[in-house]
């Protein structure tokens, strides 16, 4: 589907403009993130510095409470620290790959736990590798793109277990891959455009890997202009695309 959303459709029509006063304290923008990291339905906004997270933790829409939350100062790339709930506890954590080591900052509703996973080292692109829970049990994985392979970290809640898989090398760029649960079954799958063709791969069993290919307008915003999330409230995520005033959701 590929058709311009009109504001009577969803949240975009009952939109408000505020300003809601936070300390100003942050880290790198590379190192700022969002995520429920305390489980109460609102998304918060966590910015590392060092050890220390800069915590701007949602008040049911009623502005932010500033915290801090201190880890250990380990970290790898910014491009390969992801945002996921890799314990399954309904918390956003915070994964960062440095080579075969995953730190972990595990959230405890009010503070991080610092553990160190292992893992085989193998990834893709920075831009390539996504957190996401490909398998439907409840646990965020990591998954990473090089070519024709899937390298994957498969979050069992207290470890990784790597493994690697094999596809087509079909990628559309960076800008136009994600991953997203487009038909609500609770598995996360692989989706990437190339012109007006939707690629999306859905793990099924084993080593074996579903291909769909869909045909859609080329109504594509340029890169950074694309987003994958759960628009309507439906449970299924949407891929909109911002072109000028206007959206398109395909």
């Amino acid at each position: 589907m590929n058709t311009p959303m009109a504001l009577p459709r969803g949240f975009f029509i009952n939109a408000t403009s505020q300003v809601w006063i936070t300390d100003g304290r942050y880290g790198s923008s590379g190192y700022t993130f969002t995520g429920d990291f305390n489980g109460d339905g609102f998304a918060d906004i966590a910015s590392a510095h060092y050890g220390t997270f800069y915590m701007k933790l949602n008040n049911h829409r009623k502005g932010f409470i500033n915290a801090n939350w201190n880890v250990d100062n380990a970290w790898g790339g910014s491009d390969y620290t992801l945002v996921g709930d890799f314990t399954g506890d309904g918390k956003s954590d915070i994964a960062s790959a440095y080579y075969s080591l995953m730190y972990m900052k595990i959230s405890r509703g009010n503070a991080f736990s610092s553990q160190t996973w292992s893992t085989d080292g193998q990834y893709g692109g920075g831009d390539y590798t996504y957190a996401g829970d490909y398998n439907g049990d409840g646990k965020d994985d990591i998954i990473s793109l090089y070519y024709g392979t899937i390298f994957i970290k498969e979050s069992t809640g207290t470890r990784f277990i790597s493994k690697s898989h094999t596809t087509s090398n079909n990628w559309g760029s960076s800008a136009f891959t994600w991953m997203a649960d487009t038909d609500t079954d609770g598995k996360d799958e692989i989706i990437t455009a190339i012109d007006n063709v939707i690629l999306k791969r859905e793990w099924i069993s084993g080593q074996s890997w579903s291909l769909e290919s869909l045909l859609t307008p080329r109504n594509w915003g340029g890169e950074g202009y694309n987003f994958s999330m759960d628009y309507t409230g439906d449970g299924s995520d949407e891929i909109v695309s911002a072109i000028g005033g206007r959206l398109f959701a395909h």
